[in-house]
């Protein structure tokens, strides 16, 4: 009994710290820059379909359009 008391002590006390780290991460990195990071994440890994307009700015493509 006693072990799965300390074992449900130790889930609760991983569970909250974990969050607590996410949280602050999150909070430290500015929302846009994440957003930037991922999209040209994904356009030089050809994740993602794209174009230059004719101001040089990407515009994403619907994956349906050829």
């Amino acid at each position: 009994m006693d072990y799965t008391i300390s074992f449900d002590i130790f889930w609760l006390i991983a569970y909250t710290v974990g969050t607590l780290f996410g949280y602050i991460v999150a909070r430290t990195m500015p929302r846009d820059d994440v957003i930037e990071a991922t999209i040209n994440y994904m356009i030089e890994n050809n994740l993602v379909r794209w174009k230059r307009d004719e101001n040089g700015e990407i515009e994403l493509l619907d994956v349906d359009s050829k």
